[in-house]
């Protein structure tokens, strides 16, 4: 006579203590880390930043540029990201931008709190899928408009640019919205985050685009 397995006889009730269990594990293993986190964190560092509490700076190979590192390991004890405001004027008699470069060990996200923007990234051609550098004009660019409440994101290695869009069209478009502030008529505004944490010191500039893969 065949007999049920007690196991396959309750099944459902077996199956669901095993995702408990699991569960319970889990959220243990979590509870510890998070623990572990808290308790290397620096009581002395303040967890609010304000813009204005930080020094700004200029960023190297940008021009009509104003940063403010706001998220770092220096100003909150952060380890694995850095967040900073930045400011382009569009009205500045120099085009606003950040110049092609890329960073070689860092992810890059920005979003974009006022203005608008042209946002370019390289595609390298199918010949430097070796590491070869690839033919002359091989290379192709992704260009995008972008503007208040969009994001984007440059990968570690990325060629990337951003031009602030300025000119009668853009601060007319600006001056007759009720969407924009009038401190934000011509500037493009965003937040960059970088991780891990870039700590740029302008001093020593980034990897500049020169037209050819290193």
């Amino acid at each position: 006579m065949f007999t049920a397995s007690p196991f396959r006889a309750s099944g459902v009730a077996w199956r669901s203590g095993v995702r408990t269990t699991v569960y319970s594990a889990v959220s243990q293993r979590l509870r510890q880390r998070q623990h572990r986190l808290v308790s290397t964190a620096n009581p002395s560092l303040p967890f609010v930043v304000r813009p204005q509490d930080v020094t700004p700076y200029s960023p190297a190979n940008h021009t009509g540029t104003v940063n403010r590192r706001l998220i770092d390991p220096v100003t909150v004890g952060s380890q694995s990201i850095e967040l900073l405001h930045g400011t382009l004027s569009a009205l500045s008699t120099e085009k606003a931008r950040a110049a092609p470069h890329y960073h070689a060990n860092m992810d890059q996200v920005c979003y974009i709190l006022a203005g608008r923007a042209l946002c370019r990234t390289l595609v390298p051609s199918n010949s430097n899928k070796n590491g070869e550098p690839p033919a002359e004009g091989a290379d192709m660019w992704r260009e995008q408009i972008i503007e208040k409440g969009d994001a984007c994101f440059f990968a570690r290695g990325v060629v990337h640019e951003v031009v602030a869009l300025g000119g009668d069209e853009v601060l007319s478009q600006d001056k007759g919205s009720s969407n924009v502030a009038e401190e934000d008529v011509g500037k493009l505004k965003l937040l960059v985050m970088y991780s891990p944490p870039y700590m740029e010191d302008p001093a020593n500039k980034t990897i500049v685009w020169t037209g050819k893969m290193k």
